[in-house]
């Protein structure tokens, strides 16, 4: 099945031009993308390991709960409420769901270039929420990790976690956001 996106500006603006994704990452447009970090009140974040048949970063577990790509004529919005409900079955309450910054990030492939504005969002849900079976296309395990242990996976980037260095930054600044919203709550 073939997926469009939108090409984006080097500012993150769209542009109206519409570009199938296998075209985006070989030739390295900037595009968008949703990644939502799905923690619980007592502290604890979901994160999945990558289905085997991933062209990007197969069978590795991705700390980040969800993340796709946002289809040409979605809302950022629309996109993170369909990659949760694709990934892992679960329905995003708009009203729940908070927003937080985009951010860049440019890597290289082999024959692959990923350019993208990645719009991050937190969502608050509770273990029985999270269908700890689910196997799909895109996802082979679903696991529950506490903060500290997330911590200790970005800082030694223990082998087997998807952690990019020049990543470090966002990761840390996402989950400083977690924190805090499970003290205020």
């Amino acid at each position: 099945m073939s997926e469009f996106v939108e090409i984006y500006s080097s500012s993150g603006k769209k542009t109206g031009k519409k570009v199938l994704l296998t075209d985006a990452h070989r030739k390295g447009f900037p595009h968008a993308t949703v990644h939502l970090w799905l923690f619980t009140s007592s502290g604890n974040l979901v994160i999945q390991k990558r289905s085997i048949n991933k062209k990007i970063n197969p069978n590795i577990w991705d700390i980040i709960s969800v993340a796709g790509h946002v289809k040409f004529g979605e809302s950022i919005d629309e996109a993170v409420i369909r990659e949760a409900k694709e990934e892992l079955n679960l329905k995003v309450l708009i009203d729940n769901l908070k927003s937080h910054d985009v951010y860049f990030y440019e890597k290289k492939y082999n024959n692959l270039k990923d350019a993208e504005f990645h719009h991050s969002f937190s969502y608050k849900i509770s273990s029985s929420e999270i269908d700890l079976n689910i196997k799909n296309n895109e996802v082979s395990e679903v696991s529950i990790i506490s903060i500290k242990n997330l911590k200790g996976i970005i800082k030694n980037n223990t082998p087997g976690y998807l952690v990019f260095n020049e990543m470090k930054e966002y990761y840390t600044n996402m989950i400083s956001i977690i924190e805090k919203e499970i003290t205020e709550s």
